[in-house]
């Protein structure tokens, strides 16, 4: 069953799903981690569905545009990056 036929949009389960992680955040960041670090990503989440809720009015207005520029390369391929990476394996893990 796909998505629209279910009535939700992806705005409304990206909300759904930023809900539900603060609000495991809330009760068991706070209670076992450090407060500043917990109170950072939370108000990093939050700017995050800020900015997300922005972008998907702008494109529900007509108003979102590809910018012009040179495209973003596509991704390596898999294991390419670690063969580019300066730092050994055992150096990056951890």
């Amino acid at each position: 069953m796909a998505m629209s036929e279910t009535g939700y949009t992806f705005a409304s389960c990206f909300a759904f799903a930023v809900d539900a992680i603060c609000g495991v955040l809330c009760r068991e960041g706070f209670r076992r981690g450090p407060q500043e670090l917990v109170g950072q990503t939370m108000n990093r989440i939050h700017r995050l569905h800020a900015r997300f809720n922005a972008l998907v009015a702008r494109w529900r207005a007509g108003r979102l545009v590809a910018e012009e520029g040179t495209p973003h390369p596509g991704p390596l391929p898999q294991g390419e990056r670690e063969k580019h990476s300066p730092l050994p394996l055992w150096e990056r893990v951890g």
